[in-house]
């Protein structure tokens, strides 16, 4: 996911995704925390992958499933 906001402040990137924190007055801080939760728990994961004054690239992955006809190895 790419936006084209003002970027993260550097001071800010290594909390992006810690519970209650928060950029935007009146925000929870619980959007990012969620969503890389939820990610990790189903074998994936969040990142920030880069911020600038052009805007920021959020990475999420999640885990392939294999169809139910795949060959077990």
């Amino acid at each position: 996911m790419t936006d084209t906001g003002q970027g993260v402040p550097p001071a800010s990137v290594e909390h992006m995704f810690e519970s209650f924190f928060s950029t935007k007055t009146g925000g929870t801080g619980l959007g990012l925390a969620l969503v890389k939760q939820i990610c990790q728990a189903h074998g994936g994961g969040a990142r920030l992958e880069k911020t600038g004054p052009e805007g920021c690239t959020f990475v999420i992955w999640l885990p392939g499933k294999k169809p139910a006809h795949a060959a077990v190895t």
